[in-house]
């Protein structure tokens, strides 16, 4: 009773809270009931919710309002007047005011009328009205103020509930947006491939919010029972491939079960294994002619059996591990080597098989001057390793060549180098061959098919290519035969065809070279 609040700042709260910048110790106030803020209008008020609700000159706000000088505030059971100083006051209407009535004064020393009785009479039944009149204006007042108070009362309480369903709603949808938060952040790890934590987020809200979004989280949570397993497997497989473990990338991926998340990630970390062996394959290539160094054909062949691990059967791994195993048999099994003063090129010959190219090259410069056969294996040793260097450039003659030097130096039973020789002259002539095949050059198709054959004697291209022109040959040379006598220059074209059509150890080569032969000298050669 008596205290004076002074406003200050743009907003203050009135309420039961000490933490308020007005506290009222009234257990009928709210901890924050009233909200007083400045505006370039003036002070506005609000009820912040209050269980009591908040009046204004005896009517309850629901609303925002404005102040003015004088205006009664009522928070529960205490009462507040808000003050302007140097405004004036705001005048309220008075229930059963009238007009004031002015005074009037008597004239100095004149004394009143004697008044007769029935004037007297008169003015008590004037004074009874006026009583009666004013109890019965004080009974209106009393009706007027009951009802009005059970209006105010009324309004209270429903201003009351629907500050209630207010902060129940507000309540619902401070929930419902705390959760869609979080729900959206589990789904985002998802996108990320994290389902490791995508899955302790997505159980951890399912039973903080069972009726939350619960099929869509279910359905979330049954496809991470199968994609935590995937992640950790494609995991495990990206730290293989990090140091290019091929054989344990390749087990892991394995591993990986149908998946509809991370389908791109596992497409990705396959196209990443293929990239992986062909990094492998170039480093065996480049290994593959330090044939004299143990230590690089062991490395070379730890390389193709990682390879060969993940593609059985790949044949450039198949054949640089050859090349590697050959080598380290011979240099873990030299056979014994005579060398006589008479014979030094024995010496050269077997460096050579051991795959040991220079020392085999130094040997034949060694006695080149002394034997002839030293100085034709250095020349022939010379334009050998000149071919090894170029190897990939090479043309299908020059693999040939290349072939029969190897074949020569090391007296037909072949070098370390014989593997890396087919390795990549087989690719490169099958190419030639089929596309000579193709242009219809098919003399040129059967001799790279027949050379091909000798290195690579199961090669199906190669094969191929020789049953077809085989099949060819006959064809146009049954053609001919029936044209011999009666068109003789048509016979000889035919035949001549053949000829070129296959090599000349061929069955039907040999049969037109005969006929071509008789019609020169002008007779008929006769069937067998």
């Amino acid at each position: 009773m008596g205290s004076e609040y002074v406003l200050t700042g743009e907003e203050v709260v009135v309420g039961r809270s000490p933490e308020n910048a007005i506290s009222i110790p009234d257990n009928s106030v709210s901890r924050k009931h009233l909200l007083l803020r400045q505006t370039p209008s003036g002070w506005m008020a609000s009820d912040m919710g209050s269980g009591n609700g908040t009046l204004i000159n005896g009517e309850a706000i629901d609303e925002e309002t404005l102040l003015e000088n004088g205006d009664q505030i009522s928070l529960g059971d205490s009462e507040f007047q808000f003050v302007c100083e140097g405004e004036p006051e705001r005048r309220l209407a008075k229930v059963g005011s009238g007009a004031a009535l002015e005074s009037r004064r008597r004239p100095e020393g004149r004394r009143p009328e004697r008044q007769s009785l029935r004037s007297r009479r008169r003015e008590q039944e004037a004074t009874q009205k006026k009583s009666k009149s004013r109890k019965l204006l004080f009974v209106v007042l009393f009706l007027v103020f009951a009802l009005g108070g059970v209006g105010i009362y009324v309004k209270t309480q429903e201003g009351k509930q629907k500050a209630l369903e207010a902060q129940a709603a507000g309540e619902i949808g401070r929930r419902e947006s705390i959760l869609n938060g979080r729900f959206q952040s589990a789904r985002t790890l998802i996108r990320e491939g994290n389902w490791f934590d995508a899955q302790l987020a997505l159980q951890e809200l399912h039973e903080q919010a069972p009726d939350f979004r619960t099929r869509e989280i279910e359905e979330l949570l049954k496809a991470a029972e199968q994609e935590v397993p995937n992640q950790a497997a494609m995991d495990a497989a990206q730290d293989a491939l990090s140091v290019l473990e091929l054989r344990e990338a390749h087990v892991r991926l394995g591993r990986v079960t149908t998946t509809e998340y991370q389908r791109e990630r596992l497409n990705n970390l396959k196209r990443e294994l293929q990239e992986g062996i062909r990094k492998k394959i170039a480093a065996a290539n480049a290994l593959s002619s330090q044939t004299s160094s143990r230590e690089k054909m062991v490395e070379l062949k730890a390389l193709t059996e990682d390879v060969l691990a993940v593609v059985p059967g790949h044949r450039d791994a198949t054949s640089f591990q050859s090349i590697a195993v050959e080598a380290i048999r011979r240099m873990d099994a030299p056979r014994p080597t005579v060398v006589t003063p008479d014979t030094p090129w024995v010496a050269v010959t077997e460096k050579f098989k051991a795959g040991e190219v220079e020392e085999a090259t130094q040997l034949a410069q060694a006695c080149a001057d002394k034997h002839a056969r030293c100085k034709t294996m250095h020349a022939q040793l010379t334009d050998l390793a000149n071919k090894n260097r170029r190897i990939e450039k090479l043309t299908p003659r020059e693999f040939f060549d290349f072939y029969e030097l190897d074949k020569k130096l090391s007296e037909g039973t072949g070098s370390t180098l014989r593997q890396r020789i087919v390795l990549f002259a087989v690719p490169a002539i099958e190419n030639n061959a089929r596309n000579a095949r193709l242009a219809g050059r098919l003399g040129e198709a059967t001799g790279l098919a027949s050379g091909l054959l000798k290195m690579d004697p199961k090669n199906a291209t190669a094969q191929n290519i020789m049953e077809e022109v085989r099949e060819k040959a006959k064809e146009t040379y049954l053609r001919a035969y029936t044209l011999r006598s009666t068109q003789p220059d048509q016979a000889t074209r035919l035949f001549n065809e053949v000829v070129h059509m296959l090599p000349a150890s061929e069955e039907y080569a040999q049969k037109a070279q005969t006929q071509l032969q008789a019609l020169r000298s002008g007779r008929l050669a006769s069937e067998e």
